[in-house]
């Protein structure tokens, strides 16, 4: 077994060992929201938005929750496979726990001597700690954005085209799932003005 496959095991250990006794955490704060969008999506897959919300003192269109939705289609999915059940759904989220801590992983591999430890003190953090325990958007746009990164860096390093092709789109997803993350593309662009590797960009 390699050094890698100890630390990307240790990492899934690590990772259901902080997540797993939060599983029935009740939904809230914005997870209410979220769930409107996936109730809408599992009625209508081509309308997302098409409802209306009691949000605060007044009524809204889901229009204005300005939330691109595919994190909402995913929760849909799992939704229709084992209802919508706090534990189904933040189970479900394990998923991008597991790509934020290996792509970090691996990022940090490329940069530092010891990054095991590095995602160790990435997953422990408070803002990726307490939103790990629920519905919002900010670890799965965290997971895309790293393995964003991660692919994207060890493409131009070994100028490999597939790599690069992946970590685009991974980039493209991490947009459909927070338009913040369009922050990603200078990131790229200056790594590859770095490594003098332009025609990447």
């Amino acid at each position: 077994m390699t050094k890698d496959t100890k630390s990307i095991l240790f990492i899934l250990a690590y990772i259901l060992l902080l997540t797993i006794p939060f599983s029935n955490k009740a939904y809230h704060i914005d997870d209410t929201a979220f769930l409107y969008i996936t109730d809408q999506i599992s009625k209508d897959p081509l309308r997302p938005y098409s409802f209306v919300v009691e949000w605060g003192d007044s009524s809204k269109s889901g229009t204005d929750l300005n939330d691109t939705p595919l994190v909402f289609y995913y929760m849909a999915f799992i939704s229709w496979l084992f209802g919508r059940y706090e534990v189904a759904l933040h189970l479900s989220n394990i998923l991008f726990h597991l790509i934020a801590g290996i792509s970090f992983y691996f990022i940090a591999k490329r940069f530092i001597y010891n990054p095991l430890i590095a995602t160790m003190i990435l997953l422990s953090t408070p803002t990726f700690l307490v939103n790990s325990h629920n519905l919002m958007l900010d670890v799965p746009v965290l997971s895309l954005f790293l393995l964003s990164v991660f692919l994207f860096i060890y493409g131009v390093d070994r100028e490999n085209h597939k790599f690069l092709f992946f970590g685009s789109l991974a980039a493209g997803f991490a947009y459909l799932i927070k338009p913040t993350a369009v922050v990603i593309i200078p990131l790229l662009v200056v790594y590859c003005l770095l490594k003098k590797k332009s025609k990447y960009i």
